[in-house]
């Protein structure tokens, strides 16, 4: 008995094809087919149905894999899973960290602007920085972001405006408008700080800050903090997953170094 339900226990696999199909059902539904890679649901839902179906012919012994085959899938799916686990602790224990007070810098990353409006993540960003630097009043404000697909002027733009139209000096931000993904966010920001032990916060995303904080280390700064931005809590499990592959991209391209 015990046997026939270990074999079956192929069905398991089942369960996070339907949890995954499920919930890109939800995001498009919340946020639309175009959101921000939601598709790697409907991927994940593909790959563990065919997981799925791979044992099940496997155990209804309609076809046979090689020991070694076998012994390499796990030894593969093992090494995603450890990494994955890994990952996401990191990016767990970095969600919510305590700023320094009065950085010499703020470093606010960008987001996708809806033709010269904020979204709903940038505006976050944007609220967050705005109560720390009203209450360290010396510290210079870097907005970034540069003008992507479907935005009428610079994510940078978008953001000092929106500072401004709340009380704070344009004396005070520097805008960095040509990058378009994180690491050239925090690569052109921080060519305007030539102070390698300045004190720099970085505004982002919770989900975000672990990376984020990680990449300005790399450019020689080592007194780098947080300022946590909430995330929409619907598509907070897709931005999660989304960051894991931020980070091996950049760890690969040697970004985090």
């Amino acid at each position: 008995m015990w046997i026939m339900k270990r074999k079956k226990m192929y069905y398991l696999w089942l369960l996070p094809a339907v949890f995954c199909l499920g919930y890109y059902c939800l995001c498009v539904s919340y946020a639309g087919a175009g959101s921000s890679f939601i598709k790697i649901w409907l991927a994940g839902a593909v790959f563990f149905a065919c997981v799925f179906g791979v044992r099940f012919v496997v155990a209804k012994g309609i076809i046979s894999l090689p020991h070694r085959v076998t012994s390499c899938a796990i030894i593969i799916m093992a090494a995603l899973f450890l990494s994955f686990f890994v990952i996401e602790m990191l990016v767990a224990f970095n969600l919510h960290t305590k700023p320094y007070d009065r950085c010499d810098y703020v470093i606010v990353l960008g987001c996708r602007v809806k033709g010269t409006e904020v979204s709903k993540s940038l505006r976050a960003r944007l609220d967050a920085a705005l109560e720390y630097i009203g209450e360290n009043d010396k510290t210079c404000i870097i907005v970034s972001g540069g003008k992507g697909n479907g935005e009428d002027i610079s994510e940078a733009e978008a953001m000092k405006r929106y500072l401004v139209a709340h009380g704070i000096s344009e004396e005070r931000i520097v805008m960095e408008d040509k990058s378009v993904d994180t690491s050239e966010n925090i690569l052109f920001s921080a060519e305007y700080i030539n102070d390698s032990q300045a004190k720099i916060g970085v505004v982002s995303n919770d989900f975000h800050l672990f990376r984020a904080k990680q990449l300005v280390r790399a450019k020689g700064f080592s007194n780098v903090c947080g300022i946590s931005a909430p995330t929409d809590r619907v598509l907070f499990l897709n931005y999660m997953i989304r960051e894991y592959f931020g980070v091996l991209k950049d760890l690969f391209t040697g970004n985090m170094f």
